[in-house]
């Protein structure tokens, strides 16, 4: 199992680029996975100063939407819908056949959330 490259957007100062596998949020504590799938010890990224996380090579879709933070930072997603639960949890879903997938590679703070935007090429 490979690395992938994510773009860390901090709620203050300059977004950086670090590589692990996957994420995931447990009991609001972020677990980075190394390329064997076990919990990264090499590594630590504090998810209360994190306004977004966001892998550089994202799944094509149908859809893409421009997600604006606090500081005028933005950046696409790769998403076909969205939808902010309880307890203001943001997710992005795909379209896969007739049934729609979470995407679980992406994290927004809803705290940080400007606007979140459809890109249209067709004239919208």
């Amino acid at each position: 199992m490979t690395l992938q490259a994510y773009v860390v957007y901090p709620k203050r100062g300059e977004p950086i680029t670090v590589d692990f596998r996957r994420f995931e949020i447990i009991d609001n504590k972020l677990h980075l996975y190394d390329k064997y799938d076990s919990v990264a010890e090499d590594r630590l990224i504090v998810l209360e100063n994190v306004a977004a996380l966001v892998p550089v090579n994202q799944r094509r879709t149908d859809g893409r939407f421009r997600v604006t933070l606090r500081h005028s930072r933005s950046f696409e997603i790769c998403a076909d819908s969205f939808k902010i639960d309880e307890p203001q949890m943001l997710r992005f879903f795909c379209r896969q056949y007739d049934q729609q997938k979470e995407i679980k590679e992406v994290y927004v703070a809803v705290a940080e959330l400007i606007a979140i935007f459809p890109i249209r090429y067709d004239g919208w």
